[in-house]
């Protein structure tokens, strides 16, 4: 924030339309005759989660990527449909009947190959989606059933690991090893192996070079 800018009280989130009504349709309630309530005057405390997890990735740089802001934004409109919508009662019984039960071992591995081939991508959410055939709001619940965390997660540890071979195993420069694994630059390269590995990129390439 600049010198004399006042501090804001305020967070606005703004939603596709298309996007809930794709929660509405996945549940089985239709798209037709759907809105939201004037009832989020109240406060949420899953809204204000959502909001304030977004607004620390806006001011840091956004080191977890579009792809961690895809997931807080299907998981949010999942909850408007359920809690702020004029659905009711009839989202939230048609939402918990969705099945639970984790990928199969073929969606998983097509899942994580897809992954692995363009981790230098931006990997969005609907594209890891679109590998195993569904729709991001329901993917987004199996995988993370299925491989443990959710799929932001799940990339950002990838590419860490993908950085870490490439740091010991080769002089590429840091900043173009970032590029390669997908990072937007440098410095969330080193946030991220920092906070996974416990080093810096500089620390684990100078490990490379001490290996004879």
């Amino acid at each position: 924030m600049a010198l004399g800018e006042q501090p804001a009280d305020r967070l606005h989130l703004y939603l596709d339309p298309a996007l809930l009504e794709g929660v509405a349709a996945e549940a089985g309630l239709g798209r037709e005759g759907f809105e939201v309530l004037d009832g989020l005057c109240v406060r949420d405390p899953l809204v204000e989660h959502v909001g304030l997890s977004l607004l620390s990735e806006l001011e840091t740089g956004g080191p977890a990527g579009s792809l961690y802001a895809e997931s807080l934004a299907n998981a949010l409109a999942v909850h408007v449909v359920r809690e702020h919508s004029s659905l009711g009662r009839r989202a939230v019984r048609s939402l918990d009947r969705l099945p639970d039960r984790g990928l199969s071992s073929r969606v998983v591995r097509r899942t994580v190959e897809y992954v692995e081939e363009n981790l230098a991508g931006e990997l969005s959410l609907a594209e890891i989606a679109g590998a195993a055939n569904m729709s991001p709001r329901h993917f987004y619940r199996l995988f993370k059933e299925s491989v443990g965390s959710p799929p932001h997660r799940y990339v950002v540890a990838r590419r860490v690991e993908r950085a870490k071979e490439l740091l010991l195993g080769t002089d590429l420069p840091i900043a173009e090893v970032a590029l390669r694994v997908g990072f937007s630059g440098q410095s969330h390269l080193h946030f991220h192996v920092k906070r996974l590995l416990g080093a810096t990129p500089a620390s684990l390439r100078s490990r490379g070079l001490a290996r004879p």
